[in-house]
This record gives C-alpha cells, sequence and structure tokens, in this order.
C-alpha cells in the first residue's frame, strides 16, 4: 500500500511546483510538513498528546507554545552545548595527545633500539567515549546522522583553532562567533522540537566555515604575506652581502697578483 501511494503523494500538486517537491524529496522531507501541519491543529487544542509514526515508530509529544517559548528553553540548550563541545574537544585533545606520545616513542624507539608500547588502554578509553557521547547526542538529538556530523564540527573547528589561529585577533574573537553561530543550531533544535535540524546545522556549519574563512583572510594571511616577505627580503639581502664579499675577494686577488 505505502509502495501504490508513495508516487500520489511525491506527484500531488498540493505539495508546490517541481523545485518545491525536489526539495521536499531530498532535503525537507514529508514527515515534516505533515508533523508541521498535525502540531498546528494541536495548538488549537486544550488536551496535548502524542503522535507515533507506525512506520519508524518514533513518539513525538507536543507540548504548548507558551511552555516551549520560555526563556529556559535557550539557557538548557546554551548548558548542552557547552557540556558537549567541551567533552568532545577535551577527548579528541586527548586522543591526539596520546597518538602524539606514541609517535615520539616510536621514534624514540628507532634512534635508541629500544621497545616501544602501544598506548591501547588510553585509545580505546577515548573511542569508547567517542561512542558513548555520540549515543548521548543522537538520543538529544534524535539522529545519529546529526550528532556524527556536531563531533565532526567540533573537531574540524578544533583543528583550525589549533593550527591556524595565531594572531590575538583570531584567537580571542574567532572563538566567540564559533560558539555563536553553534548556539544558534542548538537553540533552533531546542525551540522547534528538532524540526528541520539537518538544514538548521547545515547552516550553522556554513556560517562557521565563513567565519573561518573569514580570519584567515584578514588576519591571519596578512601575517603570513609579511613573513614570507620578510624572509624573502632576508635571503636577497644575504645573496648580495654574500656576492659582494666574493666580487670583493676577487679583487684583492687581482690587484695582489698583478
Amino acid at each position: 500500500m505505502a509502495d501504490n501511494t508513495a508516487p500520489y503523494i511525491t506527484n500531488n500538486t498540493c505539495f508546490g511546483g517541481g523545485l518545491s517537491r525536489f526539495m521536499l524529496d531530498h532535503f525537507i522531507g514529508y514527515e515534516e510538513i505533515l508533523m508541521s501541519s498535525i502540531k498546528q491543529l494541536a495548538e488549537k487544542e486544550t488536551n496535548k498528546g502524542y503522535v507515533r509514526n507506525v512506520m519508524t515508530n518514533d513518539h513525538f509529544r507536543f507540548v504548548s507554545s507558551l511552555q516551549n517559548g520560555r526563556w529556559w528553553t535557550y539557557s538548557v540548550a546554551l548548558c548542552i552545548m557547552v557540556v558537549f563541545t567541551i567533552s568532545i574537544s577535551m577527548l579528541l585533545r586527548y586522543s591526539h595527545f596520546q597518538i602524539f606520545l606514541f609517535i615520539v616513542d616510536l621514534l624514540r624507539m628507532i634512534e635508541h633500539n629500544t621497545s616501544v608500547v602501544f598506548p591501547a588502554a588510553p585509545l580505546l578509553t577515548v573511542i569508547l567515549a567517542l561512542i558513548g557521547m555520540e549515543a548521548i547526542m543522537s538520543e538529544f538529538f534524535n539522529d545519529a546522522s546529526t550528532a556524527f556530523y556536531v563531533i565532526l564540527v567540533v573537531w574540524i573547528s578544533d583543528q583550525y583553532e589549533s593550527i591556524c589561529c595565531h594572531t590575538s585577533m583570531s584567537k580571542r574573537h574567532w572563538v566567540r562567533f564559533f560558539y555563536i553561530y553553534h548556539f544558534a543550531f542548538y537553540a533552533y533544535h531546542a525551540r522547534y522540537n528538532g524540526q528541520y535540524s539537518p538544514l538548521a546545522l547545515t547552516t550553522s556549519c556554513c556560517f562557521i566555515f565563513h567565519s573561518m574563512l573569514y580570519f584567515f583572510h584578514h588576519f591571519e594571511l596578512p601575517v603570513i604575506e609579511a613573513q614570507l616577505v620578510h624572509i624573502f627580503v632576508d635571503q636577497n639581502i644575504i645573496t648580495q652581502t654574500t656576492s659582494t664579499i666574493e666580487r670583493n675577494n676577487r679583487e684583492e686577488t687581482t690587484t695582489i697578483i698583478s
């Protein structure tokens, strides 16, 4: 029955033109439209209940708009964002530190012909902690893909901060932009009960990547160019000095021979 009705639903003109149906098929989903319609009907009722998706067995509980719009919703979202982000960053940095220690021990073993011990226990602990963190985030976002991409965004941002942020302006202000854009996703997810969360996460990632490019182009790249120019000028000065000394030596040698 689902196979027979699916083409009719996707080709129905009630969902708009071809572009609208394409967005619904590949990005938004028809479930979001149906849930929005049911939510609008539920807002008019005094008794709140829940809706169960018989295909995925997901339960959706409806709450009043006044309860969902209180200020503590954003406060809870802020606390959850800080806890998740700091936990992910600490776990990833600890794993990088353990890998760095293993590489140092490996190089020492090659140089001094000593034994090396692979840090299996710390790395296994980090891996299990990340898996547990992803499971907790999957329960919060109700989507494993969203949790994975959030961890990926935090990892990329952490790497950008440690590798590319060297100027005082970037160190002081870029992290603030990251937390603002990242909090916007958490606030949207908490305010609208996860509706269109993938699109919200994509938008947040676009703003975060734009801030990366902006700070790198306006603050980091000029410093790199200045350092390269300084190195190039120093090399030219050294080359000119060397050539001048060699020319003077040749002239002195010619004078002595004469």
